[in-house]
This record gives structure tokens, C-alpha cells and sequence, in this order.
């Protein structure tokens, strides 16, 4: 079998040069294009198959299933854990008082992307716009990626 051959977002047939289409059909039993949840849950786990549900599409539209995207959830929660864990590693070292400005402003800009983040997601949650409460998260995590372990650790996540 030979890979089409693409130009931009188009796709071609490798031998014939006809541009190839992309139909979606809705997943159903007797077609038997349907995904075993079973399956995905057992490789990726129920709480990321979850997570992708809600995240790839509002409620009120078909979900396209894509396993690639399934994959970047589980990437995405990988991190977070991982991020978790550095901040718990860190967090004895956050009796720090004595800050120079440059630290000072960096944990300011940390509290207000935090606070900014959790009053969207908020927002999102009561509306119903999960998708979008998941991609806040998301940008979020990827702020705190570029913070560094100490200014992370002076900022009291419990109590903010």
C-alpha cells in the first residue's frame, strides 16, 4: 500500500492523482467502524478517555474519533501529573520572604494566570462549554511549564 501524497491539507492517491475525500460516518454496530471503549480504556485509561470526549467536541456536536488526539490528551495528562509532582517536590522551600522585584513580579504573574485560569474554567463549567474549560486548563499547564520550580512553589495553590 502506498501513502497518498499531499500538498497543504489536500491528499492525493499516490497513483492516480485524484484528490482524496475524508467522509466521516457515525459510528454504529452494524458498520462495525465503531471504537471499542474497552479497548482505549485498557490502553489509555478511563480518565483520559473521558477527558478527550469532553475535550474534542462541545456536547452538542458529533464527536469525530481520532486516536492521534486521544494520544495528546494522554500526553497532556502525563504532564500535569508530572508537573504536580514537582511542585509537591519544591514546596518545603516556600518560605521565601525575602524577594527581589523581578521575583516578586514573576509570582504576581503567576497568581494572576492562576486566578484568570480558574475563573474561566468556572465560567466554561456553568455554561456547559467543557471543551473549552479543558483548553483553558490546558494553556494554563502550559504557562506553568515555562515557570520556574521556585517561583511555582511560593504560590499557595490551596488557598488561592
Amino acid at each position: 500500500i502506498q501513502e497518498p501524497h499531499h500538498a497543504g491539507k489536500k491528499y492525493y492517491h499516490a497513483q492516480s492523482g485524484e484528490e482524496l475525500v475524508r467522509v466521516w460516518e457515525k459510528m454504529s454496530k452494524s458498520k462495525y467502524n465503531g471504537v471499542d471503549p474497552d479497548v482505549m480504556i485498557e490502553k489509555y485509561g478511563a480518565d483520559t478517555c473521558r477527558l478527550f470526549m469532553l475535550f474534542k467536541a462541545p456536547t452538542d456536536k458529533v464527536l469525530e474519533w481520532d486516536a492521534s488526539a486521544v494520544q495528546g490528551v494522554h500526553r497532556w495528562l502525563a504532564r500535569v501529573w508530572k508537573l504536580g509532582g514537582e511542585a509537591v517536590s519544591v514546596m518545603p522551600s516556600s518560605t521565601c520572604d525575602a524577594q527581589g522585584e523581578e521575583e516578586k513580579e514573576e509570582r504576581l504573574r503567576l497568581k494572576y494566570e492562576m486566578k484568570k485560569c480558574f475563573s474561566s474554567v468556572d465560567e466554561c463549567l456553568e455554561s456547559g462549554k467543557y471543551n473549552v474549560a479543558i483548553a483553558r486548563m490546558m494553556e494554563f499547564s502550559n504557562y506553568l511549564k515555562k515557570v520556574d520550580d521556585e517561583t511555582r512553589s511560593t504560590v499557595d495553590f490551596g488557598r488561592s
